[in-house]
């Protein structure tokens, strides 16, 4: 069984195509339909495998109306080296700027991210350790630094005390504030994934976000990964031209994801219920 947070070098962190969305303008992270393909390397040599989530369908709890957090796996090796991740992950949803996540077969909600937070505030954030070592938990107390944009996107500085402090103590002696920095990115999460949102979390992973998109509203398109990643199969990266005319993502009631739209019954699309 290949371990999946092996420390190796990480690929380039930074997109190479970001469209559709202005940084002055806020953008949610929760969003109808939203979709995020993550491009992720497994150890040496290297096993690439591809994560995809969807915000996919409502459900309520605890009186909160939630977005269900789907994923799917698509390793580029031979499969049976482990069972790949599919399926309903997690309940989300966003308030006042801030999202909160509730745990499959869970039912109390912890902060993820907070995109509101200002300079100089300190927060406690939960980092849903999942899909790789199954419905576990971490939590992070940050410092916020600066806001900045990068191409069309917000970012938000995290400073990782409680990273910093655990090395004084181990070398005894007084750490910069930006020891242990990472960047929340507005409408993304991270350029890493929509759920390492810190930078423990983040230490080891590499991977790196290829695709988000809402519909036909692309925030994010590199095609040159998707071309790499294609050349192990022999089909070529689509185009966003023809990424948008293929056919939407649909699911069962269930959570299970669907090749094709069904003739007839109840199904979810672009995270709304369709009935046909």
């Amino acid at each position: 069984m290949i371990h999946r947070f092996l420390l190796i070098p990480l690929l380039c962190v930074f997109p190479t195509l970001s469209i559709g969305q202005n940084a002055d303008e806020y953008t949610p992270f929760v969003e109808d339909g939203k979709v995020w393909v993550v491009m992720s390397l497994l150890g040496a040599p290297p096993y690439y495998t591809t994560l995809t989530f969807e915000l996919a369908g409502d459900t309520t709890i605890a009186n909160h109306l939630c977005k269900k957090l789907m994923v799917e796996e698509k390793p580029y090796f031979e499969e049976s080296r482990y069972e790949p991740v599919v399926g309903y992950l997690m309940a989300i949803y966003e308030e006042e700027k801030k999202v909160y996540f509730c745990l499959k077969d869970h039912t109390e909600f912890l902060l993820m991210y907070d995109f509101g937070a200002k300079e100089g505030d300190e927060l406690n954030v939960w980092y849903p350790n999942i899909p790789f070592y199954g419905n576990h938990l971490a939590s992070f107390h940050y410092q916020v630094g600066p806001r900045s944009t990068s191409g069309n996107f917000s970012e938000l500085k995290l400073y990782d005390i409680g990273a910093k402090e655990d090395l004084e103590k181990e070398t005894g002696r007084e750490l910069p504030i930006n020891t242990y920095s990472f960047r929340w990115v507005e409408g993304l999460g991270s350029y890493n994934s929509p759920l390492i949102n810190g930078g423990a979390a983040w230490y080891g992973w590499s991977g790196r976000i290829i695709d988000c998109h809402v519909g036909d509203r692309y925030l994010l398109y590199d095609k040159e990964s998707f071309d790499y990643l294609n050349t192990l199969t022999g089909i070529p990266a689509p185009s966003i031209e023809n990424r948008k005319s293929s056919n939407s993502n649909c699911y069962d009631l269930s959570g299970r994801r669907l090749t094709t739209s069904p003739v007839k019954g109840i199904y979810i699309r672009d995270g709304k219920k369709v009935v046909k």
